[in-house]
């Protein structure tokens, strides 16, 4: 395993966002594992802010997320909410290529990810 230390957090976010700009300009319809929390929001905010001057477009990529809440009363708590805030209103994603696990049936998200072929970044 190749380790690659950052001096900022800036430098961090644009590699990895140069790395799906990469994967995205040799396969259009790729399918990303995308998580939540603060951790990745720099990296979001560089895809979202450069992605066009790039010359690259989200509408054929399928977002695979890691995790959603169980019957989470309160809409803008959701993951699905986070990533819609986020990320996904800041790039030109279809909203049914975005996907959530189903916590009531995992199964059926894995056989999912399978037949979609994987994921090809996450």
């Amino acid at each position: 395993m190749k380790i690659i230390e950052f001096a900022t957090r800036q430098e961090l976010d644009a590699y990895a966002g140069n790395l799906l700009f990469d994967l995205l300009k040799r396969k259009k319809n790729a399918n990303i594992g995308l998580a939540t929390g603060s951790t990745p929001l720099g990296f979001y905010d560089y895809v979202a802010s450069n992605y066009k001057k790039e010359g690259l477009s989200f509408k054929d990529v399928k977002s695979f997320n890691l995790d959603e809440y169980v019957n989470c009363p309160i809409e803008t708590e959701t993951y699905r909410y986070f990533m819609d805030s986020n990320f996904f209103s800041k790039i030109d994603i279809k909203k049914e290529n975005t996907n959530f696990p189903d916590a009531l049936n995992p199964t059926a998200y894995d056989e999912k990810i399978d037949k979609e072929g994987g994921v090809d970044f996450q």
